[in-house]
C-alpha cells in the first residue's frame, strides 16, 4: 500500500518580486499561492504535509494551515538549493510515508489531475524518481530534460551547468518530483554542491536515479507549472486563472459582456442565465444565481445575489444578500450584515450597514440605514438618516410594515415605528411611534413679499 507525503519548498527569499513580501502570499484569483499549492494537496488527500520555510515563515505557515490544519513546517535557515530543503524535511516526515511527493510553493496554477497522474504512474512502475516537464516557449532560466536516443531521462541539466548545445533543448523541469521514500532516504545525503551555485541540486537525484531504473515523466502544459518569481509572473498567473474560469462560466450559460475586463476569484459561483457586465470584481465566496445582472463596475465581495435580481453599475456590496428580484443601484453601498429582500429597491447613492429590508421596501435615494429593520412595503424618502450611534454605542431601529418616511427625516435611535406610520417630511424622530400614526416636527412657514436679496440691495455710503 502506498502512502504519500508532500514536501513543499517554500524558503525562498522572492527577491525577484522587488517587494518586502514573500512571493507566496500575494494572491490569484482571491487566494494565496501558497494556500493554492496546499488546496491540491488536500484535493489529493496527501497525508502528511511539510512545508520548508525561512523568510516570512510564520505568515506562510499561518496560511498553509488554513487549508491544512495538520501541516507541519521546518526552517531550512540559510537556504543551500531544493536539495538541502528536502534534506531538512525528509527528517520530520512519519515513518509510515512509502513516497513523497516534492514541489514548489509558487505553482499557483497546477492542477491536482496532473499531479495525481504523476503519482499514480510513479507507484504502478514502482518508480525510485518520477517527475512533470514542460515544453518552454522560451525555456531560459529552466533546467533542461536530456534524453538517449530511446527518449529516456539521461540528466536534469540547470541553466547554469548547460553547454550551448543543451541550452537549445525546450524540455524543461518543472520541479515537481515523486520519490520513493526508502530510495529517498539512501540517496539524498550524496548529493554535492561542487557546482557554479555552490548548491545542493534536487535534480541531482534524477540522475542518480537514472543509474539504476527508469525515470518516467509526464509532459504537462507550460502555464500549468510556471513558477511566480517576478511581478509580471504574477499578473500572467492571475490573467491565465481569470480566463480559465471565465470560459469554465461561459460554457456553463453566464454571459459576459466584457469577459477580459472581470475580476474572479476561486471561490466565486455563478449560475447558468446570470450576466456580468464590463469592469465587475467578484470576491470572495460571491454567489449569483440565475438569470440575475451584475452592473458594469460593480464591486460585490461575499455578496449573495438572488434569481433575477439586478445591480446597478457601480455598487458595492460586502458580506451582505440581496434576494430574488430585487434592484439596487446604482452608486449604491451594501455594508456587512445587510440582507434586501426580495422585490424591494435600494437607489442611487443610498449605504446600508446592518440592515434588513423586508420584500417590497423601497429606499430609492441617498439615505444611510444603519442598524435597522425595516417591514414588508415600507417607503424611505430621500435624505433619510437612521443615527445609530452616539459616540460610545450602536442602536437598532425598527420600522413595521407599510411605513411612510418623508424626506430628509432623521430617526434617533433606539426607536421603534410601528406599522402603518407615517413620519412627515423633515421630522426628526425622538421617541416611538404607534401604529398608523402620524408624526410630524411643527413648522411654520414665514412669508415675506417683495423681498429683496442681499447681493441686490444698494450699498449704503459710509
Amino acid at each position: 500500500m502506498y502512502r504519500f507525503a508532500s514536501i513543499v519548498l517554500a524558503a525562498g527569499k522572492s527577491t525577484r518580486m522587488k517587494s518586502p513580501r514573500s512571493k507566496l502570499l500575494y494572491e490569484v484569483g482571491g487566494v494565496p499561492i501558497v494556500a493554492r499549492v496546499a488546496r491540491v494537496l488536500r484535493e489529493l488527500e496527501i497525508e502528511a504535509n511539510m512545508f520548508v520555510v525561512s523568510h516570512q515563515k510564520d505568515e506562510i505557515i499561518g496560511v498553509a494551515r488554513s487549508v491544512l490544519p495538520q501541516a507541519e513546517a521546518v526552517d531550512q535557515g540559510e537556504p543551500l538549493g531544493t536539495g538541502h530543503a528536502v534534506q531538512c524535511a525528509l527528517p520530520g516526515l512519519p515513518d509510515w510515508v512509502t513516497d513523497v511527493v516534492v514541489l514548489a510553493g509558487d505553482v499557483p496554477l497546477l492542477r491536482a489531475d496532473s499531479l495525481r497522474r504523476l503519482m499514480d504512474m510513479h507507484t504502478r512502475v514502482g518508480a525510485l524518481g518520477s517527475f512533470l516537464t514542460f515544453v518552454a516557449a522560451d525555456p531560459h532560466g529552466y533546467g533542461r530534460v536530456l534524453r538517449d536516443g530511446a527518449g529516456e531521462v539521461e540528466y536534469i541539466m540547470e541553466q547554469t551547468e548547460c553547454t550551448p548545445e543543451q541550452l537549445k533543448v525546450t524540455e524543461c523541469n518543472s520541479g515537481i518530483y515523486v520519490f520513493c521514500r526508502k530510495w529517498l532516504n539512501e540517496a539524498i545525503p550524496l548529493l554535492r554542491s561542487d557546482n557554479k551555485k555552490g548548491e545542493f541540486f534536487l535534480t541531482d537525484l534524477i540522475m542518480l536515479a537514472v543509474d539504476k531504473v527508469r525515470v518516467p515523466t509526464i509532459t504537462v502544459p507550460e502555464s500549468e507549472v510556471m513558477g511566480v518569481n517576478t511581478q509580471m509572473d504574477l499578473a500572467r498567473a492571475k490573467q491565465l486563472a481569470q480566463k480559465a474560469r471565465v470560459r469554465r462560466f461561459m460554457e456553463e450559460g453566464v454571459c459576459f459582456l466584457q469577459p477580459d475586463t472581470v475580476e474572479l476569484h476561486d471561490d466565486v459561483e455563478i449560475a447558468g442565465g446570470a450576466v456580468i457586465e464590463g469592469q465587475v470584481s467578484l470576491r470572495g465566496a460571491t454567489v449569483i444565481e440565475s438569470c440575475a445582472v451584475i452592473g458594469h463596475g460593480s464591486v460585490l465581495e461575499n455578496a449573495r445575489i438572488g434569481e433575477k435580481a439586478r445591480i446597478l453599475p457601480y455598487t458595492v456590496i460586502e458580506d451582505s444578500v440581496v434576494r430574488s428580484a430585487a434592484r439596487v443601484g446604482p452608486y449604491s453601498h451594501l455594508r456587512p450584515g445587510s440582507d434586501v429582500g426580495e422585490n424591494a429597491h435600494v437607489g442611487n447613492f443610498v449605504e446600508l450597514k446592518k440592515a434588513t429590508l423586508a420584500a417590497g421596501v423601497k429606499a430609492n435615494h441617498l439615505s444611510y440605514l444603519g442598524d435597522v429593520t425595516i417591514g414588508e412595503g415600507s417607503n424611505i424618502g430621500a435624505g433619510t438618516i437612521t443615527c445609530n450611534y452616539d459616540g460610545k454605542n450602536k442602536f437598532h431601529t425598527t420600522l413595521g410594515a407599510g411605513v411612510f418616511v418623508g424626506s430628509d427625516s432623521q430617526l434617533i435611535a433606539p426607536v421603534t415605528v410601528g406599522d402603518g406610520a407615517y413620519v412627515g417630511t423633515g421630522t426628526t424622530v425622538l421617541g416611538d411611534v404607534p401604529a398608523g400614526a402620524l408624526v410630524i416636527n411643527p413648522k411654520t412657514q414665514e412669508l415675506r413679499e417683495n423681498w429683496t436679496p442681499p447681493y441686490d440691495r444698494e450699498r449704503k455710503p459710509d
